[in-house]
């Protein structure tokens, strides 16, 4: 099929729209079993209508086999420079992500239905029915949840509440919406490797397989508490190693439970759930079949239909779903498939990534804030510094004339930087020449050499220690002898030694 153009407040899709798109290079729909929905287009920028190829706007194609035309929103546009842009677009239904519905409760499928309709917020474009009948099951919404999200892949969906074991399966048909037990059948296809597979990829995930829960409740300000006992899957015997994991059904409960009934409800979510066994999956490559004389049952096969598989390299034979399709709309053929076990995934589709984005965004302003405090941090420790630098520039040297004389400050900055806490020291002496003398005096002022043109005097803490005169050496505390002069290399002056 030749992909039509439409804009992107198209409600019918049965006309050429704004075009057709005759110059698409590639153009692929994937599908998987209540999951992604997409479709992905190269097109060379010469084609015709390229100008109306705008996010917002619908692609209309064919997924799959003998399938009705679909609408796919166009949501990102890549423009490289050799003039082939990408294009990738998602099914209409994913604008059910931007269609609040208030917190309500239902009882029943019929009325759930109705009541998701009549308590969304906004304009809801979408149908919705189901062939299930379990009229007794009660959906609970405590908070706001978009539509879509209400459908599926999230605590308490729909999904959640009426399918069990791995039923339930959602049909997609532009605005109208199918909640079906099940959506494919057996149409008696086989697989065989070097018949009509080309390669075949087996895949077993173990990560989220237990073999028990603990159930829990918690009340809303976690002021009350009540936790079960370990209720154990059928098959738990078989597992080489047990895996408990921690279930929480605060949600399950308006009232606290007692242990009886949160018992039972761990014990209906072991049995419903499916989570007892390993994911497997199988991702089939076919034979180009416009080259082959395999025509019929094998591309009848739609998402979500059984199909046996037999590879017998792998010693691989068994039925299962399909549960991912992916369909070149060009060629109107299937380029592969997946078989197996799916995860409940719907919520991956667009509310689910949103939710990552949210939950990444928390995370990158926790970050931002942890890095604005040490910002902050480095920003005091500059200010300080700076205050200190600002301190010594305060006490440079200089030589200062006064009425009296001439005052010269030395000031000395110490930096010792061997620990993690920088310490700046000042030590400060000047020497203050005056008309009577010149004095080498410490910080305090009381403690001084003072040199005169008769007298050598040295003063310690306000008292003359030493005093040298043409008459000799006087101490306070020392006799002359006390002391001795010892000339310097110079010869040009001597040190004053205290013996002892």
């Amino acid at each position: 099929m030749i992909p039509i153009l439409f804009k992107g407040d198209a409600t019918t899709f049965t006309t050429n729209g704004i075009g057709r798109l005759t110059d698409v290079i590639s153009c692929e729909v994937v599908e998987e079993r209540n999951g992604e929905f997409t479709l992905e287009m190269v097109i060379a920028t010469t084609t015709p209508h390229f100008d109306q190829l705008k996010c917002g706007n619908i692609i209309v194609a064919v997924p799959y086999k003998n399938g009705n035309r679909q609408a796919f929103e166009i949501n990102e546009i890549t423009r490289p420079l050799n003039q082939q842009v990408t294009v990738r677009a998602t099914h209409i239904s994913y604008r059910g992500s931007f269609i609040p519905v208030s917190p309500h409760e239902s009882v029943g499928m019929t009325n759930t239905i109705a009541d998701l309709l009549s308590n969304s917020m906004v304009a809801n474009p979408f149908s919705l029915v189901s062939d299930f009948t379990n009229e007794t099951s009660t959906y609970i919404q405590n908070v706001p949840k978009s539509f879509r999200a209400c459908l599926g892949g999230t605590d308490g969906s729909l999904l959640d509440t009426f399918a069990s074991s791995g039923a339930g399966e959602f049909k997609w048909d532009n605005f109208n919406i199918s909640f079906l037990m099940h959506r494919g059948q057996d149409r008696g296809v086989q697989y065989r490797y070097a018949k009509n597979i080309t390669d075949i990829e087996q895949t077993e995930d173990f990560t989220n397989t237990l073999s028990g829960v603990l159930p829990y409740y918690q009340n809303q300000d976690g002021s009350v508490v009540v936790y079960g006992d370990i209720q154990y899957a059928p098959n738990h015997t078989s597992f080489e190693v047990e895996r408990i994991g921690v279930l929480d059904l605060s949600d399950k409960f308006d009232f606290v439970p007692s242990l009886s009934q949160l018992n039972q409800a761990g014990y209906d979510y072991i049995q419903n759930a499916d989570i007892n066994t390993l994911i497997q999956s199988i991702a089939l490559s076919f034979i180009d079949l416009s080259e082959s004389e395999i025509t019929g049952a094998l591309e009848d096969v739609n998402l979500c239909d059984t199909v046996t598989v037999i590879y017998t390299p792998l010693n691989v034979s068994f039925k299962s779903k399909v549960i991912k399709t992916t369909w070149d709309v060009l060629r109107e053929r299937y380029t592969s498939i997946e078989i197996g076990q799916p995860k409940s995934n719907i919520a991956k589709t667009l509310v689910g990534i949103q939710n990552e984005i949210i939950q990444t965004g928390n995370r990158l302003v926790s970050i931002v804030r942890s890095i604005n405090y040490e910002i902050g941090e480095v920003r005091q420790t500059i200010t300080t510094i700076e205050e200190r630098q600002d301190t010594i520039e305060e006490n440079q040297s200089s030589i200062t004339q006064r009425a009296d004389g001439i005052e010269l400050r030395v000031s000395q900055t110490e930096s010792n930087l061997e620990d993690s806490n920088d310490r700046i020291s000042e030590l400060e002496n000047r020497v203050v020449i005056s008309a009577e003398d010149t004095k080498f005096m410490s910080a305090d002022d009381d403690s001084y050499v003072s040199i005169k043109y008769n007298e050598i005097q040295l003063v310690v803490e306000g008292q003359a220690q030493v005093d040298i005169t043409s008459e000799g050496i006087k101490s306070n505390s020392y006799q002359a002898g006390d002391w001795m002069l010892q000339p310097s290399n110079s010869g040009k002056s001597f040190n004053i030694f205290r013996k002892g």
